[in-house]
């Protein structure tokens, strides 16, 4: 009984030791890990914010992009891609200056320019819901998508005409519909990308 007891009280001083002997070494092993995770985040975040930065609108021109390839490959339909924008405390008369036109409470931008605001940080992209617009000058139709939101692609069949197009936007439902603006969209099998502000 004794021997046995003996043996008993052997291994359990084992177990203990073998457990203290893990938790050091998990201890040891996740400062290791720490440490080195800690160095490698100081190397690659600013790498990595840069990135951010330079691409913050990849996305966006990946859009522009896709909207222009599905444009071609369905030359019967009318396309178009709306960014909607909103200013922020950043945006001022400089930038009002690039403007394309403005029309109502809108304002367009050449999409090199409403990109060059975005990455400023002057212009945001707008989640506000809106109704797009568009007047076929060719035969004084007029045609009108449901409401939408955000970064659209918006396309149709049913004009068969190839333009020139001026469009508008409503950004409540019960606003009265604002005039149309000047400057003009033409033909199919391209993909019209309106970068548009409207303020509310």
């Amino acid at each position: 009984m004794s021997h046995a007891g003996n043996g008993l009280s052997v291994e359990k001083r084992k177990s203990r030791f073998t457990a203290v002997a893990a938790g050091i070494f998990v201890v040891l092993l996740a400062a290791v890990a720490a440490i080195f995770a800690y160095q490698w985040s100081r190397r690659v975040a600013p790498e990595r914010s840069a990135m951010l930065a330079a691409g913050a609108f990849a996305w966006l021109s990946s859009a522009m992009e896709n909207c222009e390839k599905e444009a071609i490959a369905s030359p019967q339909s009318l396309f178009f891609l709306i960014v909607p924008l909103a200013a922020t405390g950043k945006y001022d008369q400089s930038w009002s200056a690039r403007k394309l036109e403005t029309f109502g409470a809108t304002t367009l931008f050449k999409s090199q320019d409403a990109l060059d605001a975005l990455n400023s940080g002057a212009l945001r992209v707008s989640t506000e819901p809106f109704v797009f617009h568009v007047l076929d000058m060719a035969t004084s139709d007029a045609h009108r998508w449901n409401s939408a939101s955000g970064v659209s692609k918006l396309s149709s069949k049913e004009i068969a005409s190839e333009g020139p197009f001026r469009v508008r936007f409503q950004t409540a439902p019960g606003d009265p519909a604002p005039e149309w603006n000047s400057v003009t969209a033409e033909g199919k099998g391209s993909c019209h990308w309106v970068f548009v502000l409207m303020r509310r």
